[in-house]
């Protein structure tokens, strides 16, 4: 076997084979290079890349060379809480809007023999109560006490448990012949040289004591001023009664028989409900003494009044009617 020995080649000869060294190291460097950032190099059995082996150009690894990279385990998962609490709903704010503004009077003496004036609800906001005081009126929503002070009836149909007129008409001073018996109207007026009064009488041989009794009258058409209740001293009935004609025979005196000078009570109207008239104390004294009961007058308490016209016991669902307790 030949001596293989770097003398048996020409130099030219050992320049080509440096020559091919050289570029076989450094193609091996570039190969290397790429690999590396093509992300190729070994994982770990988790799926973690291990870290590279340092490479410097010009130097030969040892093949021996063994990876070093220490293998990082995963951090262990903390489980995040999650915020499971409930948002409360903001509370709804409402405006509470005042009706309108009154001072209330430090004390009201209660007038048993008061009327009541009810007029519609028109607000949605529940009955609304009105004090006996025509000139100023207050309004408030608390509910009035009951008796002896008046309570508020409702507008609408008549209270239950009423009993209507037995005779009821109107008179007219500008007519003094007419009879208006089958009228479903009952006038009050003193205005423009024209006098109307309203009668009304009830049967109440049926009862035999009243502990309140008090008369619900319709009001179809408020005039402009306040309305007078008068107690009649003389009999009449709805057929034969006109201004001059009483029953058989003429008044006393024209427009009827009645004590002009002193009111049972006065009171104001509202378009479209009941006022209430609280004849407690007449009533009692007509079931004690039957034969005085002649019923009462209704007439303008002031000169200038406008027509008022209230129902009549004609206008089915809306007639007069005496409640009686």
């Amino acid at each position: 076997m030949a001596n293989f020995s770097l003398k048996n080649f020409r130099p030219s000869e050992l320049i080509l084979v440096v020559v091919f060294i050289l570029i076989g190291i450094c193609l091996f460097g570039v190969f290397l290079v790429v690999f590396q950032r093509a992300g190729g190099n070994p994982a770990s059995d988790d799926g973690n890349p291990l870290p590279a082996i340092p490479f410097v150009p010009g130097v030969f690894a040892s093949p021996a060379a063994t990876r070093t990279g220490t293998r990082t385990p995963k951090p262990t998962e903390t489980p995040t809480s999650t915020n499971t609490s409930t948002r409360t709903p903001a509370p709804t704010k409402y405006t509470q809007v005042p009706l309108d503004t009154w001072t209330p009077e430090p004390s009201l003496t209660p007038n048993p023999n008061g009327p009541i004036v009810v007029i519609p609800n028109g607000s949605g906001g529940g009955v609304h109560y009105w004090t006996n005081t025509p000139d100023k009126p207050r309004r408030t929503d608390t509910p009035i006490p009951p008796w002896p002070r008046p309570t508020i009836e409702p507008c609408g149909d008549i209270p239950l448990g009423g009993i209507g007129p037995s005779d009821d008409a109107w008179i007219d001073s500008t007519n003094q012949g007419a009879n208006f018996k089958t009228d479903k109207s009952l006038n009050v007026k003193n205005a423009d040289s024209q006098v109307r009064h309203a009668l009304l009488r009830f049967n109440l041989t049926s009862f035999s004591g009243a502990a309140r009794a008090i008369l619900y009258l319709n009001v179809r058409r408020p005039g402009t001023g306040q309305v007078s209740v008068y107690r009649v001293s003389s009999a009449w009935s709805e057929a034969s009664a006109t201004w001059k004609t009483a029953l058989s025979g003429p008044w006393g005196q024209p427009g009827g028989d009645y004590n002009n000078g002193a009111p049972i009570d006065t009171f104001s109207t509202r378009s479209g409900c009941f006022v209430s008239i609280n004849l407690t104390t007449l009533v009692q004294s007509w079931i004690a003494n039957p034969a005085s009961n002649f019923g009462i007058l209704l007439a303008a308490a002031d000169n200038g009044m406008s027509q008022t016209v209230f129902a009549s016991k004609e206008k089915s669902g809306q007639h007069p009617s005496l409640v009686i307790h």
